[in-house]
């Protein structure tokens, strides 16, 4: 089958979909041509899917989800059906490759149906807990499979490796993830086509003031930008609840892509990639206790040494022969460890209550998930370069990146099985241990993925425990105000490749279009975490402030006077760093940046406000004119978010 002939049958097929859902409510002959592309079972019970029949039952998914979820008496049986048969389905290689899609095609199946599944448990919840269901008995079976696999041979390796394992990671990998806001998950994947606008060449003549907005510098980092936006959003547009996957250290990312491209992904796996859901979720999809000791249960069963090491093995054999395309697993053991951990991370974060003996032992079994990564990311330090030069077109599974995000996952598990106050003092002092450690630049890039989540855990931790909000503060000041070495050292090369861009850049006469826009302006997609020095420093920096937000908040209950003691600590740090002149400049402009998110974060506590005013004030005009205009910035930030009237007067 020819590559274009798939795109358009898988077009044409959504198209369909589409069209059918805004037809309300729409006739049922006509929902059937769409169920008529559909895979059905044989008589044995056995589904063949190739290509279009995948594609079919994504669309007509998206028929579901957009329609107001028409039909589900008829709808939902059939999905659970196909679902509960995946183990035994018959593959057919009809997918041609392409540059997008590195998984195997039972991988890339296996997550859109569930994600579609966990989409309708979210908003048909009388079908939720028989979804629940039907996907704990699919992991189970396939964990099933897999360990019999090491000692029966009914499981031919290329079966295993191509359809078994991706089967199981498909479904690990979107398992109890939702959006409580429009669209869903399954929507993001397949997003509808935008329809192209035009543009007049002529402007009406009311436009010029519209387009000499646009040449004004944004004074909203993007530290600030979600405490700023977000209530001007809900004022201006209250139904408008299409919610981006960013946060205040975002970068883009195309979620059309970028599951299908990157091993062991999914939605929420790392900080910058959250939805922007109040900390309040409706809809939580909560797990019952049986469940989540079950799901508990396979993942100690799947995650031994004996296992990962047969599964390696075969991965490796079949790798060699490349019969099966695309498939880049030379070995399993690394992503399995990570989807695995991330499913019991996604399905426990928002539990509470749970008995005291299943916290402990998740905790443990954690505990030495995280401390054999530790070892394997101090014994491979080099294996990122390697895999690298031996795979120039990044298709085959990078060891040592996995081994980080599954790591920065244990982190965050450890973060919520802390039960007192006494573990969750010794957690914060382990987390600032490893941000303030000295590593090198290609290293701190790798571990993007566990700082963040280090800076995270500090905010969950003084919002969990209270008493020790105080640490966490600390922690984090000394953080961006001693700073921290891999701050200072990010800095430091972001300043050096400016001084070399500005060098180097030729000589050049930028036109601006009617609309003040550079005509020469090209737009960066980046997908997922940064690669550069400068995004890095600006992530690292306002997850930290963040973060020291959420604990003074945590803090402020029990010491009101938490923020006036924040400003003069790094007065005091401010008046002893200006003597000397190495690091002087980025520590005062981290703690500009950094106060005036405080302000805008805590503008409902009494005197935050004005405190920071206080400081902004004294230092205006008595220092570079960088930091001027950061000062500036920061007033203006305070004034839009409409913060104490005396303060905002």
């Amino acid at each position: 089958m020819v590559g274009n002939d798939r795109f358009s049958f898988q077009n044409t097929v959504h198209c369909l979909a589409r069209v059918l859902a805004r037809i309300k409510p729409t006739p049922w002959d006509k929902v059937q041509s769409l169920f008529r592309y559909c895979p059905q079972e044989n008589a044995a019970g056995v589904f063949c899917l190739d290509s279009r029949a995948q594609d079919a039952v994504i669309a007509l998914g998206l028929y579901f989800l957009e329609s107001g979820y028409q039909y589900e008496k008829e709808i939902i049986p059939y999905l659970l059906r196909l679902s509960k048969a995946l183990p035994r389905a018959v593959w057919i290689d009809d997918v041609k490759p392409n540059k997008i899609d590195k998984i195997p095609t039972a991988e890339k199946f296996s997550f859109c149906l569930n994600s579609l599944l966990s989409d309708i448990a979210v908003g048909c919840p009388e079908s939720r807990d028989e979804i629940i269901v039907n996907q704990v008995e699919v992991l189970t079976v396939l964990t099933n499979m897999i360990k019999t696999s090491r000692e029966s041979s009914n499981l031919p390796p290329i079966i295993l490796c191509k359809a078994t394992v991706p089967l199981l990671l498909g479904l690990g990998r979107s398992m109890g993830r939702y959006a409580t806001t429009d669209p869903p998950l399954l929507c993001r994947l397949f997003p509808r086509d935008e329809i192209p606008v035009l543009k007049t060449p002529e402007q009406p003549a009311d436009s010029k003031s519209n387009n000499t907005i646009s040449q004004f510098r944004s004074i909203i980092p993007r530290s600030m930008s979600g405490s700023l936006t977000a209530e001007i959003t809900e004022e201006k547009s209250p139904k408008n609840n299409k919610k981006k996957l960013n946060s205040f250290y975002s970068v883009p990312y195309d979620q059309t892509t970028y599951f299908f491209s990157k091993y062991g992904s999914s939605f929420n796996q790392f900080p910058n990639m959250r939805f922007c859901d109040s900390p309040e979720k409706k809809n939580r999809l909560q797990f019952p206790i049986n469940h989540l000791q079950t799901i508990f249960a396979l993942a100690k069963k799947l995650l031994t040494k004996e296992t990962l090491e047969h599964l390696d093995e075969q991965a490796g054999d079949i790798y060699s022969l490349h019969q099966i395309k695309p498939y880049g697993y030379k070995s399993f053991s690394e992503t399995i460890n990570l989807v695995m951990v991330t499913l019991l991370r996604e399905i426990l974060q928002n539990q509470s209550d749970l008995p005291t003996p299943f916290t402990k032992d998740v905790q443990e079994f954690v505990k030495r998930l995280f401390l054999i990564g530790q070892t394997e990311l101090q014994n491979k330090q080099h294996d990122s370069t390697v895999d690298k030069v031996n795979d120039p077109s990044n298709s085959v599974v990078n060891k040592y990146k996995i081994n980080v995000m599954a790591n920065a996952a244990c982190v965050d598990l450890l973060v919520w099985a802390i039960g007192d106050e006494t573990e969750a003092d010794k957690l914060c002092s382990r987390l600032y241990q490893k941000l303030n450690s000295v590593l090198g630049h290609k290293v701190v890039m790798d571990h993007m993925p566990l700082l963040m989540v280090c800076l995270e855990g500090l905010g969950k931790l003084a919002q969990k425990f209270p008493n020790i909000a105080g640490t966490s503060i600390s922690y984090l000041r000394d953080f961006l105000v001693d700073p921290s070495p891999i701050l200072t050292k990010l800095h430091a090369q972001s300043q050096a490749q400016n001084k070399k861009d500005k060098e180097n850049a030729p000589f050049r006469i930028v036109v601006q279009g009617s609309d003040f826009k550079a005509l020469d302006q090209q737009v960066n997609y980046r997908k997922g975490l940064t690669k550069s020095a400068h995004e890095a420093f600006e992530a690292l920096r306002d997850a930290a402030i963040e973060n020291l937000a959420i604990a003074l908040k945590a803090a402020h209950g029990l010491d009101p006077y938490c923020v006036p003691a924040l400003v003069a600590n790094v007065s005091n740090r401010l008046f002893t760093v200006e003597k000397q002149e190495t690091e002087s400049s980025l520590v005062s402009l981290n703690i500009i940046v950094m106060l005036g998110h405080v302000a805008v974060a805590l503008k409902d506590t009494p005197k935050t406000t004005n405190n920071i005013l206080q400081f902004f004030i004294q230092r205006f005009c008595k220092v570079p004119s960088e930091q001027n205009v950061l000062i500036v910035d920061q007033l203006g930030c305070m004034i839009i978010s409409k913060c104490e009237p005396v303060v905002f007067e």
